[in-house]
């Protein structure tokens, strides 16, 4: 008789809880300690990609939590929008907002480039998440393994409506599926477009001084230069999908646990990352440093309430709120002792 763990726990928020719960500290001990120093050090463009970075990957989280609340609205006949939905919305937005004005300055990374692509990656993050969410499996949703046996993991054969991206060349050099639709993985289209976008503007603002007949060269090369980082973009993009749709199929334990341990695992990460910049801020100015106030930022941070609805989508499992209870209270305890 096999034992299913995800009858009594769900794995991904357990891994979730313990890298907030182990790496909080450790984090905001770094920071304490070496804070200026490493963000000195940082040049504008690498705190600059730090700051993309995370916006990006906290954007797509939300986006992918948030899709699971839109599916139950589109799976069910009432006219009604429920009241968490709503509250998620904006939550989410107000989150996203946060860290949209608030990490770049904790980085030393403020700056009109900064926030015109700090918008692009949020908008399209979050649009990846959503659209990720609704046109793949539920295994893939970052909240629902209560779905998976822990022996067998279904897979599922690409469709092919929708666009799609020819790999012709790919294909013969792999062996792998010829065809991918950018409808089923629409990181597709927005890294890409991304990518196109960051080039262009990351060339001009680095020759923005060159004027004449040399500046329309430069406009000219941005734009040929953004195409080309567009079609590697794709390039890649589309083997790493190709190979992890490879490995779902032939390897669906390796595949159980990038979904549901590396993934909710590296999105902690994230958000304890830029939890603790805030709190490191708002800490070295403030002379409250009590369990309330801690609280108080975590809340104004977003880790509580991102938790508070990760356990509202189900399956609910009382393991899970002891366990994010108890990392919480070693999350505040680490930073104050």
């Amino acid at each position: 008789m096999n034992f299913n763990v995800n009858k009594y726990i769900n794995v991904n928020e357990l891994f979730f809880d313990l890298i907030i719960a182990f790496i909080a500290g450790e984090i905001y001990a770094f920071l304490v300690k070496d804070a200026g120093h490493m963000i000195e050090s940082l040049s504008y463009s690498h705190a600059q990609y730090v700051v993309l970075i995370i916006e990006f990957a906290i954007s797509y989280f939300l986006g992918k939590l948030g899709c699971s609340f839109m599916e139950k609205n589109l799976n069910s006949n009432s006219r009604t929008f429920p009241i968490y939905s709503l509250l998620y919305g904006i939550i989410s937005l107000y989150i996203l907002f946060m860290i949209f004005i608030s990490l770049p300055p904790l980085l030393n990374a403020s700056g009109v480039l900064t926030y015109v692509f700090g918008v692009i990656v949020i908008v399209f993050g979050a649009l990846a998440g959503l659209s990720s969410s609704l046109y793949n499996d539920h295994e893939t949703r970052l909240i629902d393994s209560s779905e998976i046996d822990n022996t067998t993991i279904p897979s599922k054969t690409n469709t092919i409506s929708g666009k799609k991206a020819n790999i012709s060349f790919f294909k013969r050099i792999s062996g792998i599926s010829e065809t991918i639709s950018y409808k089923e993985h629409p990181i597709l289209i927005i890294l890409p477009v991304v990518a196109l976008f960051y080039t262009i503007i990351f060339i001009i603002s680095l020759f923005r001084r060159t004027t004449g007949f040399p500046g329309i060269l430069l406009f000219l090369g941005s734009i040929i230069a953004g195409i080309i980082a567009m079609y590697v973009s794709v390039f890649i993009c589309t083997i790493i999908i190709n190979l992890f749709e490879l490995m779902k199929k032939n390897h669906p334990r390796i595949h159980y646990c990038i979904i549901h341990i590396l993934y909710p695992a590296i999105m902690a990460f994230f958000i304890t990352t830029w939890s603790n910049l805030y709190l490191y801020a708002s800490l070295k100015v403030s002379s409250h440093t009590n369990p309330v106030y801690v609280i108080f930022l975590l809340i104004v941070t977003g880790i509580i309430p991102i938790r508070i609805f990760m356990a509202l989508n189900p399956p609910v499992r009382f393991a899970n709120i002891v366990i994010s209870l108890g990392a919480l209270f070693f999350f505040i305890y680490s930073i104050l002792y």
